[in-house]
């Protein structure tokens, strides 16, 4: 269950939006009583990342970039942190050895998948803002960046989503400029020639436990105050993003499948001895796509996997990558376990079965009364014993007039499963048990 240390103050949100949100930048002094996170905690976490990488995964998450280079070097293995590194600082004077002392810069995206804490720590830090606002369309990501770069290395940009920068450790200070000011000067693009703009820039400088945001489209820049600063940006709300996207990029895709063959690779057909036959095609292919969105809008697999995006969407918070799984472990007879009423375990009735979704994962059990029962209570938020949820719930009920037992063992299975999704987690009451009304 996640720490109330994490928890934004209940008036800090409405306050936020009304004034900053989407419209200009802000440094919120020490936002929570601690760092975040720390650089001993994100460096296991890239220890993570680096295992993922070796493994196949996590290829284009890093960017790396040496002083003064528009281009990203080519990532190697190299450029992830190493056991024998032992800290990020072991880390950055392996890297600037190999660099010859040259500057580095390096970014690592979607770090919310190899450390869950994160996941779970920016989720609650979006908690507060989303209560406000309603979950945007765009995703949420966290970056990592960190080095010893004298600026921003790829010069002047601007993202198309607002940015929350968490300083970690050492010193961040952001130059930024309204979409407006540099209007008719796209040239500035990328450009590390910023000085003639300087005197104009906002000055977003921040420490450890500081929190800087600026709006979506602002230009900006990042300049050294010295060291190796250690950040986590999350990045949201971002104007070109409908909240209908989404689903009509499935649903196009659907169609596409099926009136793929009516075309052929690439060509439309046409003879050029007999071109008002060859008009006469349109008919046709206007007739199989009005076929195929015939076929879509009827399509209920089509529809249950919108139904599953959207439930996976809503117990993500908005992450599109979400942490893996913990490894399967089994549940004791004496375990105690509870779900966070604030992140309940979110289910579908489809056909013969239940979809389940928590923090990003989708998954199917039997569509039983019992069950049922079981994720009603478990959402409760009441720590219980699994000996006592089992004793409960564990027995035989109706389903379409056919008497079906579900076991303890299948009941078990579901909250082990739950558990390494991290909805369920063990907590130590000795005497917690499960109310029998």
């Amino acid at each position: 269950m996640m720490s109330a240390e994490f928890t934004s103050p209940t008036d800090f949100w409405p306050h936020f939006v009304e004034h900053y949100l989407g419209q200009r930048p802000i440094v919120i002094k020490q936002f929570y009583a601690r760092p975040l996170t720390t650089a001993e905690e994100v460096f296991k976490g890239l220890l993570t990342a680096s295992e993922q990488f070796r493994a196949g995964g996590h290829r284009g998450a890093i960017k790396f970039h040496t002083e003064r280079s528009l281009k990203y070097d080519e990532v190697t293995e190299k450029h992830f942190p190493e056991p024998d590194d032992n800290s990020l600082d072991g880390y950055a004077e392996r890297i600037s050895r190999s660099l010859n002392g040259r500057r580095f810069f390096v970014s690592f995206d979607r770090y919310q998948t190899c450390d869950a804490r994160i996941y779970l720590r920016v989720r609650e830090f979006l908690r507060g803002l989303y209560e406000t606002t309603g979950i945007p369309a765009s995703s949420s990501t966290a970056v990592i960046v960190f080095g010893n770069y004298e600026k921003t290395p790829f010069g002047l940009h601007r993202d198309n989503a607002g940015n929350f920068t968490f300083v970690l450790d050492g010193r961040k200070r952001i130059l930024a400029w309204p979409d407006e000011y540099f209007s008719g000067r796209e040239d500035v693009l990328y450009s590390l020639d910023y000085e003639p703009f300087r005197d104009d820039a906002i000055v977003l400088e921040g420490q450890s436990g500081d929190l800087l945001y600026w709006p979506p489209n602002y230009w900006h820049i990042a300049e050294s105050v010295g060291g190796f600063p250690l950040t986590l940006s999350v990045g949201n709300f971002s104007p070109e993003n409908d909240a209908s996207a989404k689903f009509f990029k499935k649903l196009s895709r659907s169609i596409e499948q099926r009136v793929r063959g009516a075309v052929g690779a690439g060509l439309y057909p046409l003879n050029p001895n007999q071109l008002q036959e060859s008009a006469d095609q349109l008919p046709l292919l206007a007739g199989q796509l009005s076929t195929a969105l015939r076929e879509a809008s009827q399509d209920t697999q089509l529809a249950q996997s919108l139904r599953i995006a959207w439930l996976n969407r809503m117990s993500s918070f908005g992450f599109q990558a979400v942490p893996p799984p913990l490894p399967q472990s089994a549940l004791a007879d004496e375990d105690v376990c509870c779900v966070d009423t604030h992140y309940p375990i979110l289910w579908l009735h489809a056909d013969n079965e239940f979809v389940c979704s928590a923090n990003g994962h989708a998954f199917s059990i039997t569509a039983h009364p019992i069950v049922l029962q079981l994720l009603e209570q478990l959402n409760k938020g009441e720590s219980c014993r699994i000996k006592c949820l089992l004793d409960k719930y564990a027995g035989t009920a109706l389903v379409n007039n056919v008497e079906v037992a579900v076991t303890r063992e299948d009941l078990r299975s579901i909250m082990e499963k739950l558990w390494s999704l991290r909805a369920l987690t063990r907590t130590a009451q000795p005497h917690a048990s499960v109310s029998t009304s």
